[in-house]
């Protein structure tokens, strides 16, 4: 299975430009909702609608791939790191809307939580602490 690099790259080596200009995902989202309407599976209510309007998939595309390459910079400092986890959070959720392909762990936030101080949530003697201590880095 191809992580987030795999993914980058394939869309680099493979679309380059052609990703950007959104007829690539049209047409992935399109293909996948068939098969699965095909095939008796779940899929997406609101592809269908969505299809029909093939702008929309320009800033999809375009926002897909620029979260995939400005990747590293979650590591430089809270702000770009929080983000840089919303924008991949949404891209996940839009995944799902889109395609009916959920990804428990990063919807749920787990996958995100060593970007988060999450250890700090842990009840202590005093009672539980701020959730302001949350979004400070984790050491």
């Amino acid at each position: 299975m191809a992580g987030p690099r795999g993914a980058r790259a394939a869309k680099l080596n493979h679309a380059a430009i052609e990703w950007a200009t959104g007829d690539i995902l049209r047409n992935y989202v399109a293909y996948d909702n068939l098969r699965k309407v095909e095939l008796g599976d779940w899929h997406s209510p609101l592809e269908a609608s969505l299809v029909q309007h093939g702008w929309i998939f320009k800033p999809l595309a375009f926002l897909t791939l620029a979260a995939e390459l400005f990747a590293p910079l979650a590591f430089f400092g809270r702000r770009s790191r929080t983000v840089w986890v919303v924008v991949i959070w949404t891209f996940h959720v839009g995944v799902f809307a889109t395609m009916a392909i959920i990804f428990p762990y990063q919807i749920s936030g787990v996958a995100f939580a060593s970007f988060f101080g999450v250890e700090c949530l842990l009840p202590t003697r005093a009672g539980f602490p701020s959730l302001r201590r949350l979004f400070k880095p984790a050491a």
